[in-house]
């Protein structure tokens, strides 16, 4: 078997006259190299492809700020209709304020989306664009073991998985923190036992839940490896078809491109599983929290230590709470997910521009 995938690769290598080496293959020691241990996103990697954009990041970060702060504002608001229950010339001023206040944060919410949107595009642009120009201009020495599956690969998807780490889940990780951090804020204001329940919560959902987060990314950059095995095995053998079909290795060829397949499902699915727990305990903990806070709300109201109003709006800062605990962890697997991809990226640094004014390689 080996000998007919040699026989495969040297025939077109004879047939095709490039002079890279596109078809070498994929070494078998380097399928089981044992990868580094999972760690965070590597940050200053990813901050290599946001730093031309961080103007536009600013102003995004600004407009999201803008849509927290209007979040945050409401449930004070509602605790103010409420306490204005029987004056109806009172209830007027803070029911137009609530009303501005969703208007706002609708408005903040579209610009920063379009902005951030744009800015993604952008990005890939400007990454895919360097990529090209790498392989292109590249010296031919550095060029000729790299599979051309790998370079596709690291040109399209793995920039694709850049897009969101780098814009959006960026932006939004930073505000989603800061809501978190100024809805427990209100809450300590509003009751302090109140607080200590629901922060308790969530410590033991973000311990839980932090303990999982390396591993999605390394199930990803897994994943991102197999595609691109795949992807230069294919390539290889679309160009070498009368050969292989020559020397009725269709069988084999098809086996080594589906076991690169499989293996790129196997670990997909481990980063899904691995993030759909995350999720889980990121939301089911909230919601339990949220029970908790309203028997022990409900036992002080019984005993006369805390108003009807200030429970209502404290309930109102703790169903806010399920959005940043659960969008932290989104953006958090996303900062994963992009900061393999941006490895990967980073890899083809190696490769040395070629010296065409001279001639020399």
């Amino acid at each position: 078997s080996y000998s007919t995938q040699s026989q495969i690769f040297y025939g077109a290598k004879a047939m095709t006259s490039a002079p890279n080496l596109e078809q070498s293959p994929v070494s078998p020691a380097r399928d089981q190299e044992p990868s580094a241990a999972p760690s965070w996103p590597n940050m200053r990697t990813l901050w290599f492809f946001v730093r031309p954009h961080r103007a536009r990041l600013a102003v995004g970060f600004l407009l999201g700020l803008g849509g927290t702060a209007a979040a945050l504002a409401t449930p004070l608001v509602t605790k103010r209709i409420l306490d204005s229950v029987g004056a109806p010339a009172e209830m007027l001023t803070p029911i137009a304020l609530l009303l501005g206040l969703v208007i706002a944060g609708a408005g903040f919410g579209f610009a920063q989306a379009v902005l951030l949107g744009n800015l993604a595009e952008d990005i890939v642009f400007s990454a895919r664009s360097m990529l090209v120009r790498r392989f292109f201009r590249g010296r031919v020495a550095d060029l000729q073991f790299r599979p051309t599956g790998e370079v596709v690969t690291r040109v399209t998807s793995d920039t694709v998985l850049l897009r969101e780490a780098t814009s959006s889940a960026l932006v939004n990780l930073v505000n989603q923190v800061i809501a978190l951090a100024g809805s427990l804020v209100l809450m300590a204001i509003l009751d302090l036992t109140l607080f200590l329940v629901a922060l308790g919560c969530i410590v033991v959902v973000g311990v839980l839940a932090g303990r999982l987060m390396p591993r999605i990314g390394e199930a990803q950059r897994r994943a991102q490896e197999a595609v691109g095995r795949l992807g230069a095995i294919l390539e290889g053998g679309a160009r070498a078809v009368r050969t292989m079909k020559a020397a009725r290795a269709e069988g084999t060829e098809e086996r080594r491109v589906i076991d690169q397949a499989r293996d790129s499902m196997r670990h997909g699915k481990r980063a899904n599983r691995t993030e759909a727990f995350a999720w889980t305990i990121a939301g089911s903990g909230i919601q339990f929290g949220i029970l908790l806070i309203l028997s022990v709300g409900a036992w002080r109201v019984g005993s006369g230590w805390l108003e009807v109003s200030t429970l209502v709006a404290f309930l109102l800062y703790a169903f806010q709470l399920v959005e940043p605990v659960s969008s932290i962890t989104m953006y958090v697997a996303e900062l994963q997910s992009g900061a393999a991809a941006a490895a990967r990226i980073r890899e083809t640094e190696d490769i040395a521009a070629e010296d065409t004014a001279s001639g020399g390689n």
